[in-house]
Protein backbone atom coordinates (compact mmCIF):
# COMPACT_ATOMS: atom_id res chain seq x y z
CA UNK A 1 0.00 0.00 0.00
CA UNK A 2 1.29 3.36 -0.77
CA UNK A 3 1.74 5.95 2.01
CA UNK A 4 0.82 9.76 1.16
CA UNK A 5 0.90 12.77 2.87
CA UNK A 6 -1.14 15.53 2.57
CA UNK A 7 -0.53 19.83 3.08
CA UNK A 8 -2.83 20.04 5.56
CA UNK A 9 -2.70 23.57 5.61
CA UNK A 10 -4.32 23.47 2.07
CA UNK A 11 -6.13 20.00 1.24
CA UNK A 12 -8.89 20.60 3.67
CA UNK A 13 -10.46 23.45 1.08
CA UNK A 14 -9.24 21.75 -2.49
CA UNK A 15 -10.20 17.84 -1.51
CA UNK A 16 -13.45 18.17 -3.58
CA UNK A 17 -11.05 18.83 -6.60
CA UNK A 18 -9.85 15.40 -6.53
CA UNK A 19 -12.55 12.94 -7.82
CA UNK A 20 -11.86 9.22 -8.24
CA UNK A 21 -8.49 9.49 -5.50
CA UNK A 22 -8.53 8.09 -1.97
CA UNK A 23 -6.73 10.51 0.03
CA UNK A 24 -5.03 9.01 3.34
CA UNK A 25 -1.77 8.42 5.86
CA UNK A 26 0.73 10.58 6.20
CA UNK A 27 4.73 10.21 6.74
CA UNK A 28 6.78 11.96 8.72
CA UNK A 29 10.36 11.80 6.75
CA UNK A 30 8.47 14.11 4.26
CA UNK A 31 6.78 16.86 6.06
CA UNK A 32 9.65 19.60 4.93
CA UNK A 33 9.51 18.33 1.38
CA UNK A 34 5.27 18.42 1.42
CA UNK A 35 5.40 22.03 2.23
CA UNK A 36 5.94 22.38 -1.54
CA UNK A 37 3.33 20.09 -2.44
CA UNK A 38 -0.46 19.13 -1.96
CA UNK A 39 0.23 15.48 -1.65
CA UNK A 40 2.79 13.96 -1.43
CA UNK A 41 3.60 10.27 -2.37
CA UNK A 42 6.01 8.78 0.09
CA UNK A 43 6.44 5.06 -0.55
CA UNK A 44 4.91 2.49 -2.33
CA UNK A 45 2.67 2.34 -5.87
CA UNK A 46 -0.20 4.06 -6.43
CA UNK A 47 -2.28 3.31 -9.50
CA UNK A 48 -4.63 6.79 -10.37
CA UNK A 49 -7.72 4.93 -12.99
CA UNK A 50 -10.43 7.51 -14.24
CA UNK A 51 -9.18 10.48 -12.22
CA UNK A 52 -9.90 14.05 -12.45
CA UNK A 53 -8.03 16.62 -10.82
CA UNK A 54 -8.58 20.05 -12.04
CA UNK A 55 -9.54 24.00 -11.16
CA UNK A 56 -7.25 23.62 -7.62
CA UNK A 57 -6.39 27.50 -7.35
CA UNK A 58 -4.86 30.16 -4.61
CA UNK A 59 -3.07 27.83 -3.20
CA UNK A 60 1.09 29.09 -2.50
CA UNK A 61 2.08 26.20 -3.98
CA UNK A 62 4.18 24.76 -6.88
CA UNK A 63 3.25 21.10 -7.11
CA UNK A 64 -0.25 19.31 -6.72
CA UNK A 65 1.14 15.38 -6.97
CA UNK A 66 4.78 14.62 -5.67
CA UNK A 67 6.46 11.12 -5.96
CA UNK A 68 9.18 10.68 -3.66
CA UNK A 69 11.53 8.33 -2.35
CA UNK A 70 11.93 5.90 -4.82
CA UNK A 71 7.89 5.38 -5.07
CA UNK A 72 5.79 4.95 -7.81
CA UNK A 73 2.85 6.43 -9.64
CA UNK A 74 0.66 4.95 -12.39
CA UNK A 75 -1.93 7.29 -13.90
CA UNK A 76 -4.34 5.78 -16.78
CA UNK A 77 -6.97 7.43 -18.75
CA UNK A 78 -7.05 10.15 -16.15
CA UNK A 79 -6.85 14.57 -16.32
CA UNK A 80 -5.01 17.25 -14.47
CA UNK A 81 -6.56 20.48 -15.87
CA UNK A 82 -6.96 23.92 -15.02
CA UNK A 83 -4.72 23.88 -12.29
CA UNK A 84 -2.53 27.11 -11.06
CA UNK A 85 -0.09 24.57 -9.58
CA UNK A 86 1.86 21.83 -12.03
CA UNK A 87 0.40 18.48 -11.48
CA UNK A 88 3.63 16.23 -10.98
CA UNK A 89 6.71 17.17 -9.45
CA UNK A 90 8.87 13.36 -9.89
CA UNK A 91 11.94 13.29 -7.79
CA UNK A 92 14.26 10.88 -6.18
CA UNK A 93 14.92 7.57 -7.90
CA UNK A 94 10.69 7.55 -7.78
CA UNK A 95 9.09 6.07 -11.20
CA UNK A 96 5.65 7.29 -12.86
CA UNK A 97 3.70 5.95 -16.04
CA UNK A 98 1.64 8.64 -17.86
CA UNK A 99 -1.37 6.22 -19.81
CA UNK A 100 -3.85 7.41 -21.72
CA UNK A 101 -3.80 10.44 -19.96
CA UNK A 102 -4.36 14.20 -20.21
CA UNK A 103 -2.47 17.35 -18.59
CA UNK A 104 -4.01 20.25 -19.92
CA UNK A 105 -4.25 23.77 -19.26
CA UNK A 106 -2.51 24.14 -16.29
CA UNK A 107 0.19 26.96 -14.85
CA UNK A 108 3.18 27.25 -12.78
CA UNK A 109 5.23 30.15 -11.37
CA UNK A 110 8.47 28.38 -12.01
CA UNK A 111 9.77 26.08 -14.28
CA UNK A 112 7.77 22.64 -15.73
CA UNK A 113 4.28 23.72 -16.14
CA UNK A 114 3.44 19.86 -16.17
CA UNK A 115 5.57 18.07 -14.90
CA UNK A 116 8.72 18.45 -13.28
CA UNK A 117 11.73 15.28 -13.20
CA UNK A 118 14.90 15.78 -11.60
CA UNK A 119 17.44 13.63 -9.32
CA UNK A 120 16.83 10.21 -11.61
CA UNK A 121 13.34 10.67 -11.37
CA UNK A 122 11.69 8.52 -14.20
CA UNK A 123 8.51 9.55 -15.85
CA UNK A 124 7.57 7.56 -19.28
CA UNK A 125 4.30 9.02 -21.01
CA UNK A 126 2.26 6.99 -23.78
CA UNK A 127 -0.58 4.98 -24.72
CA UNK A 128 -1.66 8.99 -26.92
CA UNK A 129 -1.11 10.78 -23.76
CA UNK A 130 -1.75 14.69 -24.31
CA UNK A 131 0.68 17.49 -22.17
CA UNK A 132 -0.93 20.22 -23.78
CA UNK A 133 -1.50 24.10 -23.25
CA UNK A 134 0.44 24.55 -20.31
CA UNK A 135 2.44 27.30 -19.12
CA UNK A 136 5.67 28.22 -16.97
CA UNK A 137 6.95 31.58 -15.75
CA UNK A 138 10.47 30.26 -16.68
CA UNK A 139 11.71 27.22 -18.74
CA UNK A 140 9.34 24.14 -20.03
CA UNK A 141 5.81 24.69 -20.42
CA UNK A 142 5.21 21.39 -20.64
CA UNK A 143 7.59 19.33 -19.43
CA UNK A 144 11.22 20.34 -16.90
CA UNK A 145 13.99 17.51 -16.67
CA UNK A 146 17.11 17.68 -14.90
CA UNK A 147 20.15 15.98 -12.65
CA UNK A 148 19.36 12.37 -14.44
CA UNK A 149 16.52 12.59 -14.93
CA UNK A 150 14.74 10.11 -17.57
CA UNK A 151 11.60 10.72 -19.85
CA UNK A 152 10.42 8.62 -22.55
CA UNK A 153 7.59 9.90 -24.71
CA UNK A 154 5.83 6.74 -26.43
CA UNK A 155 2.58 5.38 -28.02
CA UNK A 156 1.44 8.50 -30.14
CA UNK A 157 1.76 11.26 -27.26
CA UNK A 158 1.78 14.13 -27.86
CA UNK A 159 3.67 17.45 -26.25
CA UNK A 160 1.84 20.44 -28.07
CA UNK A 161 0.52 24.05 -27.61
CA UNK A 162 2.63 24.47 -24.23
CA UNK A 163 4.07 27.78 -23.36
CA UNK A 164 7.41 29.11 -21.34
CA UNK A 165 9.89 32.04 -21.54
CA UNK A 166 12.90 29.06 -22.94
CA UNK A 167 11.88 25.54 -24.19
CA UNK A 168 8.13 26.20 -24.78
CA UNK A 169 7.48 22.45 -25.45
CA UNK A 170 10.15 21.05 -23.03
CA UNK A 171 13.22 22.13 -21.00
CA UNK A 172 16.11 19.73 -20.12
CA UNK A 173 19.42 20.08 -18.50
CA UNK A 174 22.23 17.97 -16.62
CA UNK A 175 22.89 14.80 -17.82
CA UNK A 176 19.42 14.22 -18.73
CA UNK A 177 18.21 11.08 -20.78
CA UNK A 178 15.14 11.71 -23.25
CA UNK A 179 13.44 9.67 -26.08
CA UNK A 180 10.51 10.18 -28.12
CA UNK A 181 9.17 7.49 -30.33
CA UNK A 182 6.52 6.05 -31.63
CA UNK A 183 5.05 8.18 -33.66
CA UNK A 184 4.87 10.52 -30.90
CA UNK A 185 5.51 14.30 -31.63
CA UNK A 186 6.38 18.25 -30.24
CA UNK A 187 4.40 20.31 -31.70
CA UNK A 188 2.92 23.91 -31.81
CA UNK A 189 4.87 24.85 -28.63
CA UNK A 190 5.92 28.78 -28.10
CA UNK A 191 9.60 30.19 -26.22
CA UNK A 192 8.32 33.50 -25.17
CA UNK A 193 11.37 35.09 -25.06
CA UNK A 194 14.91 32.71 -25.03
CA UNK A 195 15.51 29.30 -27.18
CA UNK A 196 13.70 26.35 -27.84
CA UNK A 197 10.34 26.25 -29.09
CA UNK A 198 9.78 22.44 -29.31
CA UNK A 199 12.91 21.18 -27.08
CA UNK A 200 16.08 22.59 -25.23
CA UNK A 201 18.68 20.11 -24.66
CA UNK A 202 21.62 21.13 -22.16
CA UNK A 203 24.45 20.22 -20.94
CA UNK A 204 25.40 16.52 -21.36
CA UNK A 205 21.56 15.50 -22.06
CA UNK A 206 21.36 12.91 -24.28
CA UNK A 207 18.39 13.57 -26.51
CA UNK A 208 17.09 9.87 -29.27
CA UNK A 209 14.26 11.17 -31.91
CA UNK A 210 13.12 7.79 -33.56
CA UNK A 211 9.76 5.83 -35.06
CA UNK A 212 8.65 8.27 -37.09
CA UNK A 213 8.54 10.70 -34.19
CA UNK A 214 8.49 14.57 -35.14
CA UNK A 215 9.31 17.77 -33.79
CA UNK A 216 6.98 20.52 -35.84
CA UNK A 217 5.44 23.44 -36.02
CA UNK A 218 6.85 24.93 -32.89
CA UNK A 219 8.30 28.85 -32.16
CA UNK A 220 11.10 31.08 -30.40
CA UNK A 221 11.82 34.57 -30.29
CA UNK A 222 15.58 33.31 -29.52
CA UNK A 223 17.39 30.59 -31.11
CA UNK A 224 15.61 27.34 -32.09
CA UNK A 225 12.39 27.29 -33.30
CA UNK A 226 12.26 23.46 -33.17
CA UNK A 227 15.26 22.31 -30.91
CA UNK A 228 18.09 24.04 -29.36
CA UNK A 229 21.37 22.41 -28.12
CA UNK A 230 24.73 22.73 -26.25
CA UNK A 231 27.69 21.85 -27.78
CA UNK A 232 27.90 19.22 -24.61
CA UNK A 233 24.56 17.42 -25.51
CA UNK A 234 24.29 14.15 -27.57
CA UNK A 235 21.27 14.77 -30.65
CA UNK A 236 20.42 10.92 -32.26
Amino acid sequence: MPTIAMNTSHMAAHAANFTGVTLSSSCDAVRSANTSCLMTICSGRLVLRGSSVSWVRGIPLRSLLCVVGASRLEVHNSEFSWNQARPLLVLNQSRVLLNASTISSNSVNGSGGGIYVMDKGNVTITGKSRVHGNNATMAGGGLYAMNYAWLLIDGNSSVSSNSALSGGGLATFDNVSITLTGGSSVQGNAALIGPGGGLVVWDSVNCTLMGRSRVHNNTAEGNGGGLYSSDSATLS
